[in-house]
């Protein structure tokens, strides 16, 4: 009886990843910065990763910027018309980014560069 109970449980969780997986996720502006709307949550978020560093570069003709991790690390991301840049709860457009100030860079890698899915430009407290 518990192995039944157990193999019950591990297939209700099972079921319910699958769902989560294979469904869209959509999170309200409402909610902040880091609130995106996300389609096919199985390929857009599975296999994100951040940086977080000081906007060190913005080059609008290339289509990148460049930060300076905290572990003083460069790295340069692309930016493309799917890329979601925001101050505090506020959509901006990337070339409103400024040099030095903080960000996180939400990002996926795209064959071998690093493709920027949101940028969030921290408060300056």
């Amino acid at each position: 009886m518990r192995s039944l109970w157990l193999t019950l449980v591990v297939l209700m969780a099972a079921g319910a990843g699958l769902g989560l997986y294979r469904e869209t996720l959509a999170l309200s502006q409402d909610q902040g910065p880091l609130s995106l709307t996300v389609q096919n949550l199985g390929e857009d978020v599975i296999g994100s990763e951040s940086a977080q560093g000081t906007l060190q570069m913005v080059n609008e003709t290339a289509g990148e910027v460049g930060i300076a991790t905290t572990d003083n690390v460069a790295l340069t991301f692309r930016v493309d018309a799917t890329t979601q840049v925001y101050r505090g709860d506020r959509l901006i457009s990337p070339q409103e980014l400024r040099t030095g100030e903080r960000v996180m860079v939400v990002y996926r890698m795209d064959q071998d560069q690093r493709l920027a899915q949101a940028i969030t430009v921290k408060n300056q407290n």
